[in-house]
């Protein structure tokens, strides 16, 4: 029998919301953090900003984003140059990462905080940098959300990291903290937005002067902007799909999927893993996605059934995963040409299919496009490992590219997983077996 929605929400609001003790916690290394940066901030401006300025932070994720703000007379080689300076000076542990730019992330107390550089602008209009809005981002959701939405932008964050959305990097293309904190804005609270959501069907606008990839909405504070634009349709499917579930079966499934086992078919599951690219995450997981979706339409092409496409970047690799319908392509199978229209590419296709050994029935004209019957047959593994050697500058797939010329193994689940790394057959197992946590009995 399902939950009561409402002892539900309590429950989850008792684990998301920061214990007094916490609370004191995070504030102390604020205390000390600014304490730090005192004698330093002669050329820029220390400010709190972030979830943790908003009151909208999880139990869970205790962080910090410290802001300094430059004048807009200022460099952006010298702001750089200064967050890297002043990192060193106040934090014994610390690492650089990247974002639009370099920026520095340190611990104090095992409390992450990030020192993030930024222009003081007038207006969101005045921006030099993505980051420049986010002070106004803080302003604006102070001034405009109840103690009690703050609380339903916690349910919310809950919710979407449950069900797999919560994050606007490239890996997962789903809603990013602010995001949360504006569809409470709009919706007044966590229930009305799933209500509402259950409306939604395909591409959803709600205002926004373009259209969306998946889901349009204005920033608040820079309506140019599209705040859900990390948004992807799979992503914003799993939302509407879950708060039409949540709302008739409530449970805790949703904010914390219980890691029952599905039936896990690791033989379906043919794997490519290859050396990782020295990029920054976000560019990283851009490459992987469009090389998964190169390599998927090519086997698509010499006629495999590719279900999904799945991966995983560890320190030093990447590896990819496409779940197919059969190891083996079928013996025959109609292939799509060209076309009639665009006569240099139907020569080449006459030309290659007219005489060749796969060739069964054709080239001949169909609905606008030159058609032929192959002959197939062949294991997958072998003829993505062909498409390696043979075609890799046609695959088009970018930085991937040279680490494939510099070695690549191909094989089944079943056999990369006794080779495999314990994070690589985890997310092995979630691919094969993927089923949402939250429909399960």
């Amino acid at each position: 029998m399902s939950a009561d929605i409402g002892s539900v929400l309590k429950e989850v609001e008792a684990r998301v919301t920061p214990s007094e003790e916490l609370v004191a916690r995070v504030m102390r290394v604020r205390d000390e953090v600014f304490r730090r940066l005192q004698p330093l901030a002669v050329d820029f401006r220390p400010e709190l900003e972030g979830s943790v300025a908003k009151g909208t932070w999880l139990a869970t994720d205790p962080e910090l984003d410290v802001f300094m703000i430059f004048p807009t007379s200022a460099s952006e080689d010298s702001m750089v140059n200064r967050v890297m300076e002043v990192g060193k000076a106040v934090f014994d542990k610390w690492e650089v990462s990247y974002a639009e730019h370099p920026y520095v992330r340190g611990w104090i107390d095992d409390v992450p905080i990030d020192l993030v550089p930024c222009y003081g602008v007038n207006s969101p209009s005045e921006m030099r940098s993505a980051v420049d809005r986010t002070p106004f981002h803080t302003r604006f959701v102070n001034q405009s959300l109840s103690q009690e939405q703050k609380r339903d932008v916690r349910i919310l964050k809950a919710f979407f990291k449950g069900i797999g959305v919560y994050g606007a990097e490239i890996r997962v293309r789903g809603f990013s903290g602010y995001a949360s904190e504006v569809l409470i804005y709009r919706f007044g609270s966590f229930l009305n937005l799933l209500k509402n959501a259950q409306k939604w069907k395909g591409k959803v606008n709600l205002g926004w002067n373009c259209e969306p990839d998946a889901l349009g909405i204005p920033d608040p504070v820079d309506p140019s902007r599209n705040v859900t634009a990390s948004v992807s349709i799979r992503s914003l499917s799993t939302f509407v799909a879950a708060s039409g579930f949540f709302l008739r079966r409530p449970s805790l499934r949703f904010f914390w999927p219980s890691g029952e086992k599905a039936n896990v078919r690791l033989d379906q599951v043919l794997v490519l893993r290859t050396g990782r690219p020295s990029s920054i995450d976000d560019i990283l997981w851009g490459e992987i996605w469009k090389a998964a979706d190169s390599m998927r339409k090519q086997l698509a092409k010499e006629g495999f059934t590719v279900f999904d496409v799945g991966a995983h970047a560890g320190p030093d690799y990447v590896c990819f995963a496409f779940y197919l319908s059969s190891k083996m392509r079928a013996t025959a199978y109609l292939m799509e040409g060209p076309p009639v229209n665009l006569i240099e590419d139907s020569i080449k296709f006459v030309d290659k299919w007219s005489s060749h050994e796969q060739t069964l029935r054709g080239p001949w004209v169909g609905d606008g496009r030159w058609l032929v019957v192959r002959a197939l047959g062949g294991d997958a593994k072998d003829v993505l490992e062909a498409m390696l050697k043979k075609e890799l500058k046609q695959l088009a797939l970018g930085d991937f590219e040279r680490q494939i010329k510099r070695g690549f193994q191909v094989g089944w689940a079943t056999d990369a997983i006794e080779s495999c790394d314990e994070e690589c057959v985890r997310m092995l197992r979630s691919f094969a077996g993927l089923k949402e946590p939250w429909v399960r009995p």
